[in-house]
């Protein structure tokens, strides 16, 4: 998507959403990091590689989470350096019930990498990353925690490649302490 359409696609996904719902949102595509201050960005199909204007940035992304009322969002972005937008804080393993994680506003971050580049070479057309993470969630049980999901992905993914994903909360996006996010199979 271009710049302007990504804008318009996620204020129209915070418009739509309502409290008692789960959001993931998924992000393949390229990033970038400011060699100045370490900021990260998704770079998007219309943008101009020396011109910052036409990137957007991890403030951006942010403010968008922000504006999605449900209460459990996780947003997958599939790019180089994406591990600046899980930085904020790591995420483990919960001991929460199902009940008391879906009563918690979470805003989880899961990266393709830490802030390096990613290999976007894999399986089926996907990136490493993307495979796994599709080969993971056919296998969910009943419900998972999103750090436990993730942690596979993730080793799955080092088992391939030399890059490392992440997993944080989005606290200036409204996550709550002790959050995590829930994947459920459908019922």
């Amino acid at each position: 998507l271009s710049s302007g359409q990504s804008a318009r696609a996620l204020g129209k996904l915070a418009e739509e959403r309502e409290q008692d719902e789960s959001v993931l949102l998924f992000y393949a595509g390229h990033g970038y990091q400011s060699e100045i201050n370490g900021m990260g960005f998704w770079i998007p199909v219309d943008a101009v590689v020396g011109n910052p204007a036409t990137w957007i940035s991890n403030s951006d992304i942010s403010k968008f989470l922000a504006a999605i009322p449900a209460k459990q969002v996780m947003l997958v972005s599939d790019s180089c350096f994406s591990g600046t937008l899980a930085k904020e804080q790591a995420l483990s393993t919960t001991t929460l019930s199902r009940n008391e994680i879906l009563g918690r506003r979470t805003v989880a971050v899961m990266s393709s990498g830490g802030e390096e580049p990613v290999s976007d070479e894999g399986k089926d057309g996907h990136s490493i990353f993307a495979w796994n993470f599709l080969r993971q969630l056919r296998n969910v049980p009943d419900h998972s925690g999103g750090y436990n999901f993730f942690d596979k992905v993730r080793q799955a993914v080092q088992t391939e490649y030399p890059q490392h994903p992440r997993y944080g909360a989005a606290i200036q996006a409204g996550h709550m302490p002790g959050g995590d996010y829930l994947l459920e199979k459908k019922r």
